[in-house]
């Protein structure tokens, strides 16, 4: 490398070039001229591409949404004394409880779904994939003896090499994929759905040719039934659709010395109405931290004792912070409350059969923190390997909560994500598992009539092609909650 000096020679301007040989430490980089993205810009792209190609002319609202000021509820307090003059004065600042105010219209059950997608492009010679299944599983077909001979016959003739064949022509090798390359192709792959009947399918959820159970039916589930679930106890306080307001910070009761209420989405209020609590239940909450939903279940007053699960010690600090600035002390540190730290994917290994409801609020990709903070990003550089193996923990986390629900019992699986794979993709492949290896019968509820009693507050997805087991909250501008999937699922034996 060189470096040049210039030099004023004289008075007449003339410049000389005088080269002097300069050493560098090293060769500067091409990495060092990259700008990094950051992690908000990727989750974008990401759902840019994944997501706003299934939701077509509703993306951009939606994508308007989740990078605007979300909307949340105030979750009254039971335990404070002036319960009532909370109430009121939420209510004069234009607030309405909108768990008790619902409003029933038309019910968007769909029936019988199907898990296999034997019909469709995977037949390329014309046969379905479940005529070629035998009784023991295995495929058979008539001429398997004929096709074999085939086969060897034409792979031996593939070995000779023909006379006439130039030996010295040029094969060129196969590319090869980086480590980061092969991160991008899984990430698409398991992102990859084909419509089928109005269908979500993910290839890498599960297998397409299923053969004894290749559908599973909805279970209806009537108005009347579903409604006479809705807790009377829980009062949540919203504003009406394009109300942007902002609720005060919550009070501290003089009496009983418990903050009046607890702000939280209140798309996330609809996964604790879906699980139908009754008095004296028992309740499992997994990943219960920060403890959202288990304040919600507690505010009902119907369960005997709640157990409350998270693998991660700092965020059961968070729960623990939760129930004492909530609860009184003697409640929380009775049998009625447990908290415990431990791995919820073989929590239900181990207590089999133990619950009457359970709630799966599984980790998830989190749209709304992904587009709009960077800190703790699923969408960082250095985590897309871990998001790969989300999914997979999904599913775990789904069948130790079935396991755990004794036969008879709802469990109800939620996600704070878009995600088709995340969402029904998950659902599926956990069902398929128990059926196929643990010998559980499973049956997905109908969520429709719930959906219906709060269409007014909320934007619920009607594209059966993009969600169809259970109900996603869509963000709207004017509603700005979720987004929120929960699916309802009852455990038969």
């Amino acid at each position: 490398m060189f470096s040049v000096n210039k030099l004023l020679l004289n008075k007449l301007n003339t410049f000389s070039l005088i080269f002097t040989a300069k050493r560098f430490k090293y060769k500067k980089k091409w990495a060092s001229n990259r700008v990094a993205k950051p992690s908000t810009e990727l989750a974008l792209n990401h759902y840019d591409f994944h997501i706003g190609k299934k939701l077509a002319d509703r993306w951009p609202s939606i994508r308007l949404a989740l990078l605007s000021q979300p909307k949340y509820c105030a979750v009254l307090n039971n335990f404070c004394e002036d319960l009532d003059q909370y109430l009121l004065e939420l209510a004069e600042n234009g607030g309405f409880d909108f768990v008790g105010r619902w409003k029933y219209t038309t019910s968007p059950y769909n029936g019988k779904f199907s898990l296999s997608n034997s019909q469709s492009e995977n037949n390329n010679d014309g046969n379905n994939v479940d005529d070629m299944v035998g009784e023991d599983g295995n495929y058979c077909d008539d001429n398997d003896g004929v096709k074999d001979q085939i086969a060897t016959s034409a792979s031996r003739k593939s070995r000779l090499v023909s006379s006439k064949s130039d030996l010295h022509s040029f094969m060129p090798a196969k590319r090869i994929l980086s480590e980061r390359e092969k991160l991008h192709k899984l990430e698409y792959e398991q992102n990859a759905m084909t419509t089928n009947n109005n269908e979500v399918i993910n290839n890498n959820c599960y297998n397409l040719a299923i053969n004894k159970h290749n559908y599973f039916d909805i279970i209806p589930s009537s108005p009347d039934a579903t409604l006479q679930h809705i807790p009377k106890k829980l009062k949540a306080v919203i504003y009406n659709r394009g109300d942007v307001s902002k609720f005060r910070p919550a009070k501290m009761d003089k009496k009983s010395g418990k903050l009046s209420y607890y702000l939280m989405d209140a798309a996330s209020i609809l996964p604790t109405l879906a699980l139908d609590l009754f008095p004296n239940c028992s309740v499992l909450d997994l990943c219960a931290a920060p403890g959202g939903k288990t304040y919600a279940m507690l505010q009902t007053m119907l369960p005997d004792t709640i157990m409350c699960l998270d693998r991660s010690y700092n965020r059961m600090v968070r729960l623990k912070d939760t129930l004492r600035l909530y609860f009184p002390r003697d409640y929380i540190e009775s049998e009625k409350v447990k908290v415990k730290v431990a791995d919820a994917m073989n929590f239900g290994f181990f207590h089999e059969n133990s619950f009457d409801r359970v709630l799966a609020d599984v980790p998830c990709l989190n749209d709304r923190h992904s587009v709009t903070e960077d800190e703790n990003n699923w969408f960082k550089s250095s985590r897309q390997a871990e998001r790969l193996l989300l999914q997979q923990q999904q599913q775990q986390l789904l069948i130790s909560a079935v396991k755990a629900c004794k036969p008879g019992g709802i469990i109800v699986y939620s996600t704070c994500t878009l995600s088709p794979p995340q969402n029904d993709g998950t659902v599926r492949a956990a069902i398929e598992s128990l059926i196929t290896d643990h010998n559980i019968e499973v049956s997905v509820m109908d969520t429709g009539p719930l959906a219906a009693a709060y269409r007014e507050y909320f934007n619920f997805n009607e594209n059966p092609g993009f969600c169809s087991l259970g109900q996603l909250v869509l963000p709207n501008v004017t509603a700005n909650f979720g987004p929120m999937y929960f699916c309802k699922i009852k455990r038969l034996k």
